[in-house]
């Protein structure tokens, strides 16, 4: 599980598209999805329901997405308070 793959999860939670997340996160979809897929092997559950074009966000995904937030928040925290020393 790698920083990017939280941040991945976040970008498709937000916006319900792959694209639209790679667009965002300066990726190609292509990198994504295969992350997200890599991710969801390892947790052994799947994060998003897809249906059509677009992904929903699972009821697993809803509590991993809790925790990408935590995890995200605490990391830019950190960085602000090294940055204050």
């Amino acid at each position: 599980m790698e920083l990017a793959q939280l941040k991945m999860v976040r970008a498709v939670a937000q916006t319900g598209s792959v694209a639209q997340a790679a667009l965002q996160l300066h990726c190609v979809p292509s990198n994504i999805t295969t992350r997200i897929k890599q991710l969801e092997s390892e947790l052994g559950t799947p994060l998003f329901i897809r249906a059509g074009r677009g992904l929903a966000i699972s009821a697993a995904g809803e509590i991993f997405l809790d925790y990408c937030e935590r995890i995200l928040a605490l990391v830019e925290e950190s960085k602000r308070a090294v940055d204050a020393t």
